[in-house]
């Protein structure tokens, strides 16, 4: 082979993989293109737009998808590209109630649909257990257990929702306390309670251990002081938050510690375990919101407000890894949010993600017990800040007496229905004949709806099967 047709085979050969390079790269440029959700658009005007991921969940799973009314597979639990904007979407298994909900899908963003319930038709029910002479019942925030005490009586009765046969403990509590019972608080184990009690003229706090009462601590006697407001730093309850004459201080229960006051005239606080957050007044009768981490040396500022006729509430919470701060300042909802709370030394520079006028004012105003949402309450008037949309939902409820079936269920009962919604005010369904002044929920393994129902003295604790 002469040099000539040798150069021009090498420069074929080149080419050949010049070009085959070329074809890998943009392959490998077109899959990486569409895993992120890029599709051109063709039309009058060609363009490209980012599509979003949405993930479809459903209790039970196995439920049938239709998106804008095109059955897609496979079924839930499964995730799927949608373009952005609006989109409906509908859930459905034979013999259960459908679940359907337009969802606002955004452009690159992933959105968590895992709280679609679909609920038996035909559930059966059955009576699980029969009480009398009841004073009050608190399900535990797992919704494994039930807390329940007769009227004019120091036992109380400690039961297992999750154990067919509702395995029941009795606690005397007449050497625990003597007064009235104001609150009751489960803790994060939900093995254990905080509770205040008025003695007389007097407050006390105390942590009921239900599991082994003998360990039960009297707060208000350890540490001698008064506290106005108690609220857990860690799950078992040996640290907390409290307030005392105006000031924020922690308690160690182990080793029997209080802190130093981390702040002064303040008037109310919410908390994310380490993480605080407060409003306290000066001396001239304003009020400065302010954040306040577990270990460091001085708060950080996040507002003044002036304007003393202005209600001022707040709330923390964690979410997926972001801490979210939310503000009310009387019909107006502020959100920010940040990887973690503000560093000591800087200025508050958390991102605002949210500025709304509220339909009302809410009177309660709290972070939920999953983290994910700020419950804003006002009688029937209710709100709900989602921090997986980052959007306020309000709508008005039937009753001004609502709870909590499971993380995202809420229900109130009507003229003798249980009627259960969404958290953000869809999906209304009415369930079964349930007696109003007693809550329901589904059990923690979501085997079970329980609801109570009023046959003559008796309270009927009733459930059927999910």
């Amino acid at each position: 082979m002469d040099s000539e047709k040798k150069r021009k085979q090498m420069m074929r050969v080149a080419l050949t993989e010049s070009i085959m390079v070329v074809a890998v790269v943009v392959i490998v440029a077109l899959l990486m293109f569409m895993v992120m959700g890029y599709s051109l658009k063709t039309g009058d005007e060609w363009s490209v737009e980012q599509s979003g991921l949405v993930q479809l969940v459903s209790e039970p799973s196995g439920a049938s998808i239709q998106i804008d009314g095109e059955d897609i597979f496979p079924r839930t639990e499964t995730s799927r590209m949608l373009s952005a904007g609006e989109h409906t979407v509908r859930l459905y298994r034979d013999g259960y109630t459908d679940w359907q909900k337009q969802i606002n899908v955004r452009s690159g963003i992933f959105l968590r649909l895992k709280y679609p319930r679909l609920f038996k038709e035909n559930r059966g029910a059955e009576t699980a257990k029969t009480l009398e002479d009841i004073a009050w019942v608190k399900f535990s925030d797992n919704r494994r257990f039930m807390l329940y005490a007769k009227n004019d009586s120091k036992i109380w009765y400690f039961v297992d929702l999750n154990s067919n046969d509702l395995k029941e403990v009795e606690i005397n509590t007449a050497n625990l306390f003597d007064g009235t019972l104001n609150t009751l608080e489960w803790l994060s184990n939900n093995e254990r309670v905080l509770v205040e009690v008025t003695k007389e003229s007097t407050r006390e706090w105390q942590i009921i251990d239900l599991k082994t009462p003998e360990k039960s601590v009297n707060l208000t006697e350890m540490f001698g002081m008064n506290f106005s407001d108690v609220e857990p730093l860690n799950e078992a309850g040996d640290r907390l938050w409290v307030v005392e004459n105006g000031n924020l201080r922690q308690i160690y229960v182990s080793n029997k510690e209080a802190s130093g006051v981390l702040a002064s005239n303040v008037l109310s606080f919410a908390n994310d375990k380490d993480e605080v957050v407060y409003v306290k007044k000066t001396a001239d009768e304003k009020r400065i919101i302010e954040t306040y981490r577990d270990g460091d040396n001085k708060p950080v500022k996040v507002m003044d407000v002036t304007d003393n006729s202005m209600v001022v509430k707040v709330a923390v919470e964690e979410y997926l890894g972001d801490t979210y701060l939310s503000l009310l300042l009387s019909q107006k909802f502020v959100g920010y949010k940040a990887d973690d709370f503000p560093v000591v030394g800087q200025d508050f520079a958390m991102e605002k993600y949210l500025e709304q006028d509220l339909k009302s004012v809410p009177i309660n105003f709290e972070a939920s017990k999953n983290g994910q949402m700020v419950i804003m309450s006002n009688g029937k008037n209710m709100g709900v800040m989602d921090a997986e949309t980052e959007q306020i939902y309000e709508y008005e409820l039937p009753s001004d007496k609502y709870f909590w079936l499971d993380d995202y269920l809420i229900g109130t009962i009507v003229d003798g229905e249980l009627i259960v919604y969404d958290f953000d005010g869809t999906n209304r369904r009415e369930l079964v004949k349930a007696s109003s002044g007693y809550p329901a929920l589904i059990n923690g393994n979501g085997r079970y709806l329980y609801y109570f129902r009023v046959d003559g003295d008796k309270l009927l604790l009733k459930r059927e099967q999910l």
